[in-house]
């Protein structure tokens, strides 16, 4: 009996002494940071001598920063027109590349054809991300041609 209490004394006595002593707490900041990702898919194109041709890009998944959005532009056209060469890099030609039907609105340095935000797919601030092609010309000669366009895609500030 004597013993049990000992050891009631003892523990009561390391209670309080637990009570006494002072109680340290600190908060630890949590951080993470999503980059914006997206996937547009640019779909290949023929072009036509009788006729334009239209082609749209298009966005199958967007996680844009609130703060950014995605913006779609073009390079490698000279005063709007992407040249294409033929395979035997004997002969060019060219076809005026705009924004609106019959080569109203040929593409510059700073056309933005596509523009997204948030997680939407869908285009934003009056772009439609299609590119209207003019028909090859008749004079053409024979033969197979190719040409490059880059779309470039970049995140801005809003």
């Amino acid at each position: 009996m004597k013993k049990s209490k000992l050891i009631a004394g003892a523990m009561g006595m390391m209670m309080l002494g637990a009570m006494v002593l002072p109680v340290h707490a600190d908060e630890m900041e949590v951080k993470y940071q999503q980059q914006s990702t997206w996937i547009v898919s640019i779909p290949q194109t023929t072009l036509s001598q009788t006729q334009e041709v239209e082609q749209t890009v298009s966005a199958t998944a967007m996680n844009i920063r609130p703060d950014e959005k995605l913006q779609v532009k073009i390079k490698g056209l000279t005063e709007g027109k992407v040249t294409l060469t033929r395979d035997d890099s004997k002969a060019t030609t060219t076809s005026t590349v705009s924004t609106t039907s019959n080569s109203v609105n040929p593409i510059t340095v700073d056309t933005v054809i596509a523009e997204f935000e948030d997680q939407s797919t869908d285009f934003v601030n009056g772009t439609t991300g299609k590119l209207y092609f003019s028909a090859i010309p008749e004079e053409t000669k024979a033969g197979d041609y190719s040409g490059t366009i880059t779309y470039v895609m970049e995140t801005v500030k809003k």
